[in-house]
């Protein structure tokens, strides 16, 4: 009995050497220990690992967050913008919603067309509050909150109730200088066609154009109306 021990201890001794050895081979694949293989593998995964988003969904509980979130995420715009009395409300009173609907610009729960409309309904401020508002629109395009499209189609060229900053202005100061602003951007200005857009409208060719446009037979404006409507604008 004692002997069948030692046997079976001297198999397991031998047994155990061969694991040993077995794992010494395994030691120096490509020059790496395994168990530095195993930390760098670590390593890797989690450069390739893709990082989550902090998302900031906006809460709905102003009357403007209700108004806009409940509107159809893909919004009609080929018409008017002016979906309805609210809408038209908001047109109205576009300085009491201009902070709130900067700060909705943030929100990556609303769509695209959602802020195109909100950004259209702004139309209704001052010459010099809407000055400030391609401002501020313009660093919310640099903080990728809105789109280039947005930028240039529902703020810089807002004809919203036929209204047109800055081409109407293109004489006054603050119009030239909100357009150097957007012309010292290299990757906006790569874009030839708004390039163009720019200069025609600080020369003024680009509001002589629109004075033709209104003025021609097409339209049909009577004269009258035509220079009350000018002198609004």
């Amino acid at each position: 009995m004692k002997s069948h021990n030692s046997r079976h201890t001297y198999k397991t001794l031998i047994t155990i050497v061969v694991m040993v050895l077995f794992s010494g081979c395994k030691e120096h694949k490509n020059n790496l220990p395994v168990k530095e293989e195993v930390e760098v593998a670590v390593k890797v995964d989690s450069i390739i690992k893709p990082i989550k988003k902090d998302l900031n969904n906006c809460d709905v509980n102003t009357e403007l967050e209700k108004f806009i979130f409940t509107t159809e995420k893909k919004v009609d715009l080929s018409q008017s913008p002016h979906l309805d009395e609210y809408s038209n409300y908001i047109y109205d009173n576009a300085i009491t919603f201009k902070d709130e609907i900067l700060e909705l610009m943030t929100c990556d729960n609303l769509s695209e067309d959602q802020k195109r409309l909100l950004l259209r309904l702004m139309n209704g401020l001052t010459y010099d509050e809407y000055i400030s508002f391609i401002e501020s629109s313009y660093k919310l395009y640099k903080d990728k909150k809105i789109t280039k499209f947005n930028l240039v189609n529902s703020v810089l060229f807002n004809f919203t109730a036929h209204r047109h900053y800055p081409l109407k202005y293109y004489k006054l100061k603050k119009t030239k200088q909100v357009l150097a602003l957007i012309k010292a951007d290299s990757i906006l200005m790569s874009d030839e066609v708004l390039k163009m857009r720019i200069e025609k409208t600080l020369t003024g060719e680009y509001w002589s154009e629109m004075l033709e446009f209104y003025n021609s037979p097409a339209m049909a404006y009577p004269k009258e109306d035509l220079k009350k409507m000018l002198e609004t604008w």
